[in-house]
């Protein structure tokens, strides 16, 4: 299964950003599973790009481990988190699973591969139009606040409505895991 994982991984690098990539950086998140409960898992940063103001991340991970492994997707999640400043200072810049416009070019940056036979493309939106941008300019320690807080067995926390926003709060509360252990990751790399 790992193998698989990998071969997935250095796959949707090479799509996504046209090279080939190295090594990749494994990541452990808490993974929220339908019905309650929680695991830690792994996921990878499979690209970054780095300059004096900011880190560019795209980050795979399983959406879904709790229903058969035919269902299962590999999301990638891209985020630019700023480096200047302190650590204090350090907030998200862009997030996205789907394209980033940059003047006249508009690159696919991430990608959503989430089970959603039972809520449809509402849902996908919902994430991408409503839960993400409230994320954006966010500060490490208000991720950590709607991660630790909020999102432990289901509760909605600072404006952020999970149920309202996506119609299924596993998703929403494995989004805001994984952007709060790429946080803390860019803030044991970068500063």
């Amino acid at each position: 299964m790992k193998k698989l994982r990998c071969l997935l991984i250095a796959a949707f690098c090479i799509l996504i950003s046209g090279c080939a990539c190295g090594k990749s950086n494994e990541i452990e998140y808490v993974h929220y599973l339908r019905g309650g409960g929680s695991e830690e898992i792994e996921a990878d940063i499979v690209w970054t790009y780095s300059n004096k103001t900011y880190t560019k991340y795209q980050v795979a991970y399983t959406s879904y481990v709790c229903s058969d492994p035919t269902v299962n997707y590999v999301n990638v999640l891209y985020i630019e988190i700023t480096n200047a400043g302190t650590k204090e200072e350090a907030l998200i810049r862009n997030i996205s699973f789907s394209t980033l416009e940059e003047g006249p070019t508009t690159f696919n940056v991430g990608l959503w591969g989430d089970y959603q036979s039972a809520v449809g493309k509402d849902f996908y939106v919902g994430i991408e139009n409503e839960l993400l941008p409230k994320l954006k300019y966010a500060k490490y320690d208000f991720i950590k606040s709607v991660a630790d807080k909020g999102y432990k067995n289901y509760k909605s926390i600072e404006g952020i409505d999970s149920d309202a926003i996506a119609g299924g709060t596993v998703s929403a509360s494995n989004i805001i895991s994984i952007v709060k252990s790429v946080f803390e990751y860019h803030l044991d790399t970068q500063y």
